[in-house]
């Protein structure tokens, strides 16, 4: 009983540890961006274990990026760490906080449906503009009298980043103008982050791209953490692609195709007329497998 006991004081004890070493971690980060390892050591008095842990405590909750082994990047709170509102369209307005600010401001085009999807496009128009982005939404920028067409145009090439909000209204009709901001998009090589709000299948344009989950925007708690992978992904400035999208793109793998079609030899009709003949006598043995012929 007393080495239970003395187990739990030491675990306690262990967790303040490791509380009090990330939150001087984390002010150190906020303040510079980033650190080496050996200035994350000095902060720690030399205890590398500490270190280790600490590490990766931030870097799995999304507090920080690992800088190739030798540092760590600062890249925001997650919403655990986030401090408590009471007004959820007032969550990323009224934060103080260095990570509430984006590292630069984005012209961002919001690409929706109107009929499942405007509500939480204009929540996340303000919500993003008060973060300092500048955001393009038809319902408040496109103007009368002008083609409507032309506009969504000219927005999508003025603006460097696309949120596009996946729901069946915006991307499983066939006429619908929310596919061709997409494809136009792409096309102009713009940042894209899908974001479902509506369980649908992602168009295959945007297929192998991961996407921030809105499905439950409803809620406080859901839209406050969206909110933030949203707000994540701005930060870092690059499109939010699958595992096997990176994976790809950092190996770059070789396509050995022509050189392959090169040392394969085409076959002549005789031998295509051979292998079928073949392959139709294999067919006719499988069949008639219990079939006695006498060779007599």
């Amino acid at each position: 009983m007393r080495s239970i006991k003395h187990k739990i004081i030491n675990t306690k004890r262990g967790n303040d540890e490791l509380r009090k070493a990330k939150k001087g971690v984390l002010a150190l980060l906020r303040k510079k961006g980033h650190a080496k390892n050996t200035e994350l050591l000095a902060a720690l008095a030399g205890d590398r274990g500490l270190l280790e842990l600490v590490r990766e405590d931030l870097i799995f909750n999304d507090l920080a990026e690992d800088k190739k082994g030798v540092g760590l990047i600062y890249i925001g709170e997650t919403q655990a760490e986030a401090p408590t509102e009471t007004s959820l369209s007032s969550v990323p307005t009224d934060r103080t906080s260095d990570d509430a600010a984006p590292a630069t401001s984005k012209r961002i085009f919001i690409s929706y449906g109107r009929a499942d999807a405007e509500e939480l496009a204009l929540r996340l128009e303000k919500d993003l503009a008060a973060l300092g982005h500048a955001v393009w939404l038809d319902k408040k920028q496109i103007r009368n009298g002008h083609s409507w067409e032309a506009q969504i145009e000219q927005a999508i090439l003025d603006n460097e980043v696309l949120i596009c909000l996946l729901t069946p209204h915006a991307v499983r009709r066939r006429d619908g103008v929310c596919l061709d901001e997409i494809s136009m998009a792409r096309f102009n090589n713009r940042q894209i982050v899908p974001a479902t709000v509506l369980q649908c299948r992602p168009p295959l344009g945007i297929f192998r791209l991961d996407y921030v989950d809105f499905q439950s925007w409803r809620t406080e708690a859901g839209y406050k953490h969206a909110f933030e992978r949203l707000n994540t992904a701005l930060r870092k400035q690059v499109s939010v692609e699958g595992v096997h999208a990176h994976i790809f793109g950092q190996l770059k793998p070789l396509d050995f195709g022509l050189d392959v079609t090169c040392l394969v030899r085409p076959l002549s009709g005789a031998q295509v007329r051979c292998g079928a003949l073949i392959a139709g006598c294999g067919c006719w043995s499988d069949t008639h497998s219990d079939t006695h012929i006498d060779t007599r």
